[in-house]
């Protein structure tokens, strides 16, 4: 029995191990360790993983969503009746409003409301002043237009007072732009940067209502 018992020790791998006379740990004692590390850094590699996917990162494969563009408003108007030439040209405005005379030729700058007057079958005109040189927009625009125009330049501009009961006016004095819809449906748009107030264009405004037809 006790020969059993030495012999059965002496098969057991002692911790320490005789390597070339010195006495080193038992090559299963050090693997373990090593494998509990390398299974822990699997672990944490994994829960990184998961925790990178759970953000709200687009899914591989799909598109991301894009802004639907805003539509352009679309505006529609018939034929004013006048040119810049019946509204300015003559003795009457040098008479009214010394200073300012009409320019021999003009082109609206894009997206101005004087552009918008001559797409929907106005007129754009451009006058010298002294104040700097000033856009002019004369159209007659149908009432959904005129609905929407006014609603557009109430909501960036200041009421005007003073030009009769049946005439919306606003001035935005951040562009200079003073915008009047007249009883008879006309849209004048005046513009400029010397209009730091409405009283400035106020002038201009009353000449333009006066010279345009009654009908």
């Amino acid at each position: 029995m006790g020969d059993f018992r030495l012999e059965a020790a002496a098969r057991r791998p002692h911790p320490l191990t005789l390597t070339d006379g010195r006495l080193m740990p038992h090559p299963a004692r050090r693997t373990a360790p090593l494998l509990l590390s390398a299974a822990l850094a699997t672990v944490f590699a994994l829960a990184g993983c998961s925790a990178g996917s759970a953000g709200g990162s687009t899914p591989a494969g799909s598109t991301p969503p894009v802004a639907s563009p805003t539509p352009t408003p679309t505006y529609a108007g018939t034929a004013v009746g006048v040119t810049c030439t019946d509204v300015f040209a003559g003795g009457d405005v040098a008479a009214a409003l010394p200073g300012y005379a009409l320019k021999a030729s003009f082109t609206a700058p894009e997206g101005s409301s004087a552009a918008l007057a001559a797409r929907i079958d106005g007129v754009a005109c451009g006058l010298t002043s002294p104040t700097g040189p000033i856009s002019v927009g004369l159209s007659k625009p149908d009432a959904a237009s005129s609905a929407a125009l006014q609603k557009a330049r109430t909501a960036t501009g200041s009421p005007v007072t003073g030009f009769g009961p049946d005439v919306t006016a606003t001035f935005d004095e951040m562009t200079g732009q003073e915008d009047l819809f007249t009883a008879t449906g006309v849209w004048i748009s005046v513009q400029s940067s010397g209009f730091t107030n409405p009283e400035v264009a106020r002038p201009l405004l009353q000449f333009i209502t006066q010279a345009l037809p009654s009908g």
